[in-house]
């Protein structure tokens, strides 16, 4: 019989090279493809508020700034890798840590930058909509306009004439015309992977679908079965239950789990995208499978490979952060040793430091709360050098 089951899961993965890897981002479903704002977020969307920096660290909207983080924050579904300054500094910023490319053409989503000739005052807004050389814009001005739309030529001509206009941060490709799914095949096997961390969508087995490296084989590995309408059911080895949207919501931050076949739309799922880059969106809505959630050693990954990428990493000697409760210090620690999950409502610290020998050291500490869209930060100090 062990022999029998070792043949199955060669032959199974077999399969699987020959298909592809599907990539996604788990846990939740975020926006899919582009809409153009044209009315102002309200108070209930955390993108602009709860989850946003700017509003945390009280400049909240009427705020360009602000604005513009969470319009990108909406877009790309997960925390932008802008500036948090002001708003002259942000192409600064991006040009200077080569994080998006940028450029003087106009795409949908890209942030259009202003300066007053200083990399410091001036303002952002976000591209909404283009037609030849006319641009529609969405934009804030920090204790003016709280929320307006309006068309300015490409170059910024005809708008902020008294600032120096530095061109468009390209954040992603969108398009305002979804993509249509592709066709893998009628019935065959496949790892979900996630391919920054390159860690495989796994069954729990308590109705969990989460990323992870050590768990049974036949965990990883889920059935794609095409159905009449294009879309595929996807059941996973381990105990025959499927991939499904919590209660068949449509709304962003809806839970995605492993339950039983009920062949229901909340578990029907179209795939997009290409070899090595695909996403999936289940029927039931407007959103893709993406992940916000993930494990401590996660987070402590993600800080560990910034200072290591700009050569501090052997200065790093400490976990990234701990648990806080009814202690200052509480399990689990946010290590690379970890294996908690974060869950919305966890207390932890985030608090990396670099140490040079001989000379000095810094460490910034915030205390995070995780939710449905990131966290909130309990700290409102700015994160930028202070020059006295």
């Amino acid at each position: 019989m062990k022999h029998s089951l070792k043949k199955l899961i060669s032959s199974l993965l077999t399969v699987i090279m020959v298909f592809g890897v599907l990539t996604v981002v788990p846990f939740t479903v975020n926006a899919a493809s582009f809409t153009p704002r044209t009315t102002a977020p309200d108070s209930s969307n955390a993108y602009y508020y709860s989850s946003n920096p700017f509003y945390q660290s009280g400049y909240g909207m009427p705020n360009c700034t602000c604005y513009a983080y969470g319009r990108a924050y909406e877009l790309l579904g997960s925390k932008p890798r802008l500036s948090t300054g002001n708003a002259g500094y942000w192409w600064w910023y991006n040009k200077n840590n080569g994080i998006y490319s940028y450029g003087s053409t106009p795409k949908l989503g890209a942030i259009a930058c202003w300066d007053k000739y200083d990399q410091n005052q001036g303002h952002v807004a976000v591209v909404e909509a283009i037609d030849g050389n006319s641009v529609t814009i969405s934009e804030s001005h920090y204790r003016s306009t709280f929320f307006d739309t309006r068309t300015i030529t490409a170059n910024s001509s005809n708008y902020l004439t008294s600032m120096r206009f530095l061109g468009y941060i390209y954040i992603g490709d969108f398009d305002t015309n979804p993509p249509d799914p592709v066709d893998l095949g009628t019935d065959f096997y496949a790892y979900i992977m996630n391919t920054n961390s390159w860690k495989p969508l796994v069954n729990d087995g308590s109705h969990n679908a989460c990323f992870n490296y050590d768990v049974y084989e036949n965990q990883k590995i889920w059935h794609f079965i095409k159905k009449s309408n294009g879309s595929y059911k996807i059941i996973s080895l381990f105990d025959n239950n499927a991939l499904d949207v919590d209660l068949g919501k449509s709304d962003s931050g809806t839970d995605v789990g492993v339950w039983t076949d009920s062949d229901t739309a909340n578990q029907e799922w179209f795939i997009y995208g290409s070899s090595a880059q695909y996403y999936l969106k289940p029927n039931c809505s407007n959103c893709v499978l993406d992940m916000t959630g993930g494990k401590y050693y996660d987070v402590d990954k993600i800080a560990r490979d910034i200072i290591s990428e700009n050569g501090y990493g052997k200065y790093f000697g400490h976990a990234t952060g701990h648990g806080v409760g009814l202690d200052i210090h509480e399990s689990p620690v946010v290590s690379p040793r970890s294996e908690t999950m974060l869950k919305k409502g966890m207390i932890i610290t985030d608090e990396p430091g670099i140490y040079l020998p001989g000379k000095f050291g810094v460490r910034i500490e915030d205390m995070l709360c995780v939710t449905d869209t990131g966290y909130k930060n309990f700290v409102s100090l700015p994160k930028e050098l202070i020059i006295v």
